[in-house]
């Protein structure tokens, strides 16, 4: 397990080597892109959500004084309070947008890049074996829908087991070390999403790929890590997950290959 773990650390290396001397760095483009459109549309949101919310506290202010409404009744404080108002609901939604986008945006990339994820690691395989896959649209649609279902389902299984283990936290002794088995989990779970992209194309089943990855743990765990540990950065690790996660897909897809080779042998 050990051994698994280092070679997908080391493999990290390798990915970014690869990237530079095979002129892929471009793939870092899409991650910029995504990053562009989440932050638009995540702003845009949060606004329209701001107005709606500030609309129901207004009105409710307003019947919190039958006779002249709440905010009437301040006078000449109206409008400064309306408007402290105002800056409190949208500092405070912005805050809770930046937390729960923070929780699921190892997810939201793995989803929302998925298409970007496959043909990168397709790519990657293509240069390493000199196996060719011809481009059959059909099929590519099969891998990114199998690449949002794996990363969906780790998704829910992870936030099940996360559950569980920050209730038994709970218990004295034993929620020292749950931090440390929630992170294993998670890193588990991310690595096995950029590992199953070359299952996927291998024609490897689902339930045999989870047996593999399962056998292979210490490389999921350390692809994953990698991933994971970005995401832990304040305020930018959400930002540059999408960016690490391109390495994360070329150093698994070094990882499969050696695992293949191994097998075989």
């Amino acid at each position: 397990m050990f051994k698994g773990f280092y070679r997908a650390i080391t493999d990290y290396g390798r990915a970014l080597d690869f990237l530079i001397k095979h002129r892929l760095l471009y793939f870092f483009l899409f991650p910029l892109l995504l990053n562009l459109i989440l932050f638009f549309f995540g702003l845009q949101g949060v606004n329209y959500l701001t107005a709606i919310v500030e609309a129901h506290i207004f009105d409710w202010l307003s019947l919190a004084n039958p006779d002249k409404g709440f905010l009437e009744a301040l006078s000449e404080y109206h409008s400064y309070f309306e408007s402290f108002l105002s800056v409190l609901i949208w500092v405070a939604l912005k805050i809770i947008f930046f937390f729960a986008f923070s929780f699921i945006s190892g997810y939201i990339v793995l989803v929302l890049l998925s298409p970007v994820f496959a043909y990168l690691s397709e790519k990657t395989e293509a240069i390493l074996t000199g196996n060719q896959y011809p481009f059959i649209p059909e099929q590519f649609v099969m891998d990114v829908a199998r690449g949002i279902y794996i990363a969906t389902r780790n998704m829910l299984i992870q936030t099940m087991l996360t559950t569980i283990l920050l209730l038994l936290g709970l218990v004295p002794v034993v929620g020292w070390v749950v931090p440390f088995i929630l992170f294993i989990v998670a890193a588990y779970f991310y690595g096995f999403s950029f590992m199953d992209y070359s299952n996927e194309r291998n024609r490897i089943s689902i339930k045999n790929s989870i047996h593999l990855i399962k056998k292979n743990k210490g490389v999921a765990i350390g692809n994953g890590t990698v991933f994971l540990l970005v995401l832990f950065i304040p305020f930018f690790g959400s930002i540059i997950a999408g960016f690490i996660a391109i390495l994360s897909v070329v150093a698994a897809t070094i990882s499969m290959q050696y695992i293949y080779s191994n097998n075989n042998g």
